[in-house]
């Protein structure tokens, strides 16, 4: 008869072998993300094609920490904080840009120390950005 230990030792087997899914699935949702990007920079970053970044970082942030990056959870999250509190103007565009940048960098990594102690670096100046665009006054039109 399996002892408690054996069905943890089957689970956690189980979830190994998926490991290289969960990769995947994670670099379908990074992509998209830059897709969506990469669309509304040619949009100038309209209304909807801010939608399309907004629901591809929402999926990340939602699914990024069960996948095993929670750093890029709070990079995609930082990212919706920004996308929430649009201002049409240069600087938000570049750091909309500039948290892609970061979520598709630290997926990339492949030495997990290193992206982990990349996206932290990354997540830190992300919020310090986006707090001290998020907290400017808004420029008279």
């Amino acid at each position: 008869m399996p002892t408690p230990s054996d069905s943890v030792r089957r689970a956690e087997a189980a979830v190994e072998a998926l490991s290289p899914s969960f990769r995947a699935w994670l670099g379908e949702e990074v992509q998209a993300l830059v897709e969506a990007c990469r669309a509304a920079e040619t949009e100038d970053f309209s209304i909807e094609s801010r939608q399309g970044i907004y629901l591809s970082a929402h999926t990340l942030k939602g699914q990024a920490s069960t996948l095993g990056q929670p750093q890029i959870a709070k990079l995609a999250a930082s990212l919706c904080r920004l996308l929430g509190h649009w201002r049409p103007s240069e600087d938000y565009r570049e750091l909309a840009a500039e948290h892609v940048a970061a979520i598709d960098g630290v997926y990339r990594r492949n030495d997990p120390e290193i992206a982990n102690r990349l996206a932290y670096a990354l997540v830190q100046e992300m919020n310090r950005r986006t707090d001290a665009l998020l907290d400017a006054p808004a420029e008279s039109e």
